[in-house]
């Protein structure tokens, strides 16, 4: 009897002290969960302040956003709650001031922005990068690439590789344009490197930006030796996408233009190297043929049938069929042409391509061809 009475004292006994420590425990935890609640409730009424005007993430100050339509009392809102979690917790500032620089952004006031930034950097807590790419971009909306470097010292790379990463993404979805524009936000933070040059030569290739293109693809190729230029690109291609492919392409089409054949056929070559595909074959073999090496196109580009009717692989059927007119191969030319006509999917321009060559044969088949 006595035993049972101690067993149960001691289970009492323990189970209030657990629920004491469960209670302190939550009295001393009690200020920081109020405070994270405020900071999450002003994070979400800064997200539902941008979605109004252009869908974001937070650290992307937009061009474009138009203050008028923002409501200053959310904003206040917002602000309020902010420096209530600074208040109820010290340790939320970074995350808080972070919250408060776009804020003041939004309000028209980026000498308070920039403040709140500043103090989120120095402060060294996990919006030490966040806040520092923010106050990055507002310099250089502001035209002030210079101040970006001189102020944000040692997070310049990461703001740095943060928009050569964002560039990345776009140019793996083919998104030229906007790779343009964070590719342009990376360059003003740093000395020019082949790389990043390159980068912005296949975002303009993508973004059909040609007056671009030429002027990148020609400052690399003065830079660089044509084998440095291809090894940079074989770099990119293996690490970052394989759409590179296209620059050593629009490199060769340069030194074609300047009549520098055997360093556009090296980019080619290179071009096959890395990707060999109906893409490096159609154009190289297009080259020879264009070029009078016949056999040699031929060759090349027969290797494309093996992928039926992917685009570059009738495109190379296409070239195939134009490669043996300027032999003077009628036969084997319309013997390809008709081929292609045959597999060419409804609405395809290769279905007429028959048609076409027997019309203009004689345009066709001289042009270029060198005879």
């Amino acid at each position: 009897m006595i035993s049972s009475v101690r067993v149960a004292y001691v289970m009492n006994l323990r189970r209030a002290i657990s629920l004491t420590i469960a209670a302190a425990t939550l009295i001393l935890l009690l200020p920081r969960l109020i405070a994270t609640v405020q900071l999450n409730v002003a994070y979400l009424e800064l997200l539902h302040i941008l979605s109004t005007n252009r869908p974001l993430r937070t650290h992307a100050l937009p061009d474009d956003i138009s203050r008028r339509d923002i409501n200053p009392q959310s904003i206040r809102q917002a602000m309020g709650l902010a420096e209530l979690a600074i208040q109820t917790d010290p340790r939320l500032a970074s995350s808080a001031d972070f919250v408060l620089g776009h804020l003041y952004y939004l309000m028209d006031e980026p000498d308070r922005a920039e403040e709140k930034w500043l103090a989120s950097i120095r402060s060294g807590g996990t919006r030490v990068v966040a806040s520092a790419i923010s106050l990055g971009q507002m310099y250089f909306q502001q035209d002030r690439p210079e101040l970006a470097r001189q102020r944000l010292g040692y997070t310049v790379q990461n703001v740095r590789n943060f928009f050569i990463g964002l560039g990345d993404h776009h140019l793996r979805n083919f998104f030229g344009e906007k790779a343009l524009q964070h590719f342009d936000f990376a360059k003003r933070l740093g000395s020019p490197s082949p790389d990043l040059e390159m980068r912005i030569a296949l975002a303009a290739i993508m973004a059909n930006e040609d007056d671009v293109v030429q002027q990148q693809v020609n400052v690399l190729l003065k830079s660089l030796t044509v084998e440095a230029f291809a090894d940079w690109v074989a770099y990119l291609h293996a690490t970052v996408t394989d759409n590179f492919v296209w620059l050593l392409i629009a490199a060769s089409d340069e030194l074609q233009r300047s009549q520098q054949l055997d360093e556009a056929e090296f980019m080619l070559l290179r071009a096959r190297s890395a990707q060999p595909d109906p893409i490096s074959y159609s154009r190289l073999g297009a080259f020879y043929c264009s070029n009078g090496q016949f056999q040699q196109g031929i060759a090349t580009l027969n290797l494309s049938k093996i992928y039926g009717a992917e685009h570059y692989a009738m495109e190379s059927r296409q070239m195939l069929s134009i490669c043996y007119c300027r032999m003077g191969l009628r036969d084997a030319a319309l013997h390809e042409a008709t081929d292609l006509a045959n597999m060419a999917p409804v609405g395809s321009s290769f279905r007429v391509w028959a048609d076409v060559l027997q019309k203009d044969w004689s345009g066709i088949c001289h042009a270029g061809s060198g005879q």
